[in-house]
């Protein structure tokens, strides 16, 4: 129990009205010095905060207003700990207007070199938000990006070359928030958490809650004293690897600076303009990622249809001499083509496979060992929602609907 104000405590009993007598003045007065009653004082030791209270205000309060500070005491004992509501939790994370947190991404296995039980790569990021829809992230280094999901418009400094990129969509899409992680945590619904009871974080009395939706493994730490979360942390995977996001040291509805999001590059930074493809990925999407795979790995599909296991195949490939053929490009052009064109063509075959096609949809892939241009073998097949037939794409790139009696045998998973 915190401490109390002994001035303010007394002020307060000055309000409380009460008529005693003579007699349960004199019963009280024995209870607390434990007079006549058989019960001994506890040890210094063993002292309940309730105790320290009657101690502390019954020889400076009337008789009567010690017996409500026993009252008082009593219900803070039996009571114990604030309780907090996860929907009370949820209704405030809705409504706060600004948020600032650290955000560290820890990932293994998500690089050739990495195995699942290697240590993690570690990623921590300083994130401020303001509603409507604007985010400013400051990232290792001293990189910014600045994003505003109303415009759908993001801007990236690097204070160090003093560089500005400006980066706009080819067609805009629907706002999805500044940090999916907050818009889906503020679409969790109350009854769907598991409690987890107390712990101490940075001082501070948490309550913990356990929610399990869709793809997403969340814990969520929550301030007692403002029902706000002080830790968040979310278990997924990336690409078929486990990516673990910790969220802490958040500060909510802090008056911010409406210019640290401001969509202008700074005076003296030369600026560099880059339109990207923001739309919902397609099916044309996978096809494209599929042959830039190929292309990557000269020919060969990886063993599993994501950035791990397509740069595990190109370092093979690689070491038995084998590269692909980069257009009589520079070193710095080959460079710059791998992190842009063949990124982004791979993001977003990889994010129509992760996150358009569901559990539903029976996404199965069959692509080890099949060398491009061989129609004879299928490489991956899905269902589209609604339809009672499959979508199989060839070792050509060729696509065909097929029933599920026509299908080829899935890989063992």
């Amino acid at each position: 129990m915190s401490e109390i104000n002994k001035e303010e405590l007394e002020a307060r009993f000055e309000h409380v009205r009460l008529r005693t007598s003579k007699a349960l003045d004199e019963r009280v007065k024995a209870t607390l010095a434990g007079a006549d009653t058989g019960v001994e004082e506890p040890s210094k030791k063993g002292r309940t905060a309730m105790f320290r209270l009657i101690k502390t205000v019954g020889g400076k309060l009337s008789l009567a207003a010690a017996g409500v500070a026993i009252a008082v005491g009593l219900a803070c004992y039996l009571i114990g700990s604030r309780s907090v509501a996860f929907a009370d939790v949820l209704e405030k994370v809705r409504a706060a207007h600004t948020v600032k947190f650290k955000i560290t991404t820890q990932t293994a296995g998500l690089l050739p070199t990495q195995t699942a039980s290697s240590l993690p790569v570690s990623l921590t990021e300083d994130v401020m938000m303001m509603e409507p829809g604007k985010s400013r992230i400051t990232m290792p280094g001293d990189a910014v990006m600045i994003a505003d999901e109303s415009r759908q418009e993001f801007l990236v400094l690097d204070p160090v070359k003093r560089t500005a990129m400006v980066i706009t969509p080819s067609e805009k899409r629907p706002s999805q928030g500044p940090l999916e992680f907050l818009d889906q945590m503020r679409k969790l619904e109350a009854g769907s958490q598991e409690k987890l009871g107390q712990r101490e974080i940075d001082g501070k009395t948490a309550t913990g809650f356990h929610v399990s939706k869709g793809p997403i493994d969340w814990t969520i730490w929550v301030n007692d004293q403002t029902s706000l979360p002080i830790r968040v942390e979310l278990k997924t995977s990336m690409f078929g690897a486990p990516v673990v996001e910790v969220m802490s040291d958040f500060v909510f509805d802090e008056p911010m600076d409406e210019s640290l999001f401001s969509l202008t590059p700074p005076a003296g930074y030369t600026i560099e303009k880059q339109q990207v493809n923001a739309s919902l990925p397609q099916e044309e999407d996978l096809i494209n990622g599929l042959r830039f795979a190929t292309w990557a790995t000269c020919g060969l599909f990886p063993a599993e249809f994501n950035q791990p296991s397509i740069l595990k195949t190109m370092l093979a490939q690689k070491e038995k001499g084998i590269k692909p053929d980069m257009g009589g490009r520079t070193r710095e052009e080959a460079a710059k083509y791998m992190a842009t064109e063949f990124a982004m063509k791979m993001m977003r075959a990889t994010l129509f496979v992760g996150m358009i096609l569901k559990p539903e949809n029976d996404w199965h892939y069959a692509g080890n060992g099949v060398k491009a241009g061989d129609a004879s073998k299928a490489v991956c097949w899905w269902r589209p929602g609604g339809s009672n037939t499959y979508r199989v794409v060839f070792g050509d790139f060729s696509v065909r609907d097929c029933s599920p009696s026509d299908l080829p045998t899935a890989p063992a998973k």
